[in-house]
């Protein structure tokens, strides 16, 4: 008898149906991006960064308005290569799987809801989630065990599945 035969095997899960389809169209792929450089931080973060921005204003005020220009100047380049770099990044990531023709589905089951795309197919527990931001165009999904959220198309997060989301979450909490 071989070793490998007396290993544990991790539970084997059903997917959950097909219920929503979304194709890629040109685009798609830049919009996703910058989406996902937006909503992937947190509330928290943006109001760090305004007091950060702020406090440094008021501090650069002492210098005269050489100062308060020459703050404002720095922190506008600072943001533009933050964002510039997070934006190359996501696109980057993104080529694989948002090109135009791209096919991502998503199925909401009982106990977990499915993101496929042509790369990889995601299986997020609801137990897992801490909150989905709903959007006119795209909808966040924030795990408990994630840092990074997973950001989709809202055309795969409709309306009804929101509903339904919600109250299985609610029966859950």
């Amino acid at each position: 008898m071989t070793t490998w035969m007396n290993q544990a095997t991790p539970p084997i899960r059903p997917l959950p149906p097909v219920h929503h389809i979304w194709v890629a169209s040109d685009g798609d792929q830049g919009r996703l991006a910058r989406a996902s450089v937006v909503r992937s931080s947190s509330s928290r973060q943006w109001v760090v960064l305004g007091v950060v921005l702020v406090a440094g204003l008021l501090l650069s005020l002492t210098g005269g308005v050489v100062g308060a220009i020459s703050w404002i100047f720095g922190m506008a380049v600072a943001l533009a290569i933050i964002f510039g770099s997070a934006m190359a990044r996501y696109n980057r990531v993104l080529a694989p799987v948002a090109y135009s023709g791209a096919v991502w589905t998503t199925g909401f089951g009982p106990a977990s809801l499915m993101i496929a795309n042509p790369l990889t197919t995601q299986i997020i527990d609801y137990a897992a989630v801490k909150s989905i931001d709903a959007g006119n165009d795209y909808v966040t999904i924030r795990t408990r065990a994630s840092v990074i959220p997973t950001t989709i198309p809202a055309a795969l997060f409709p309306p009804e599945a929101q509903s339904f989301v919600n109250q299985t979450l609610s029966g859950i909490g």
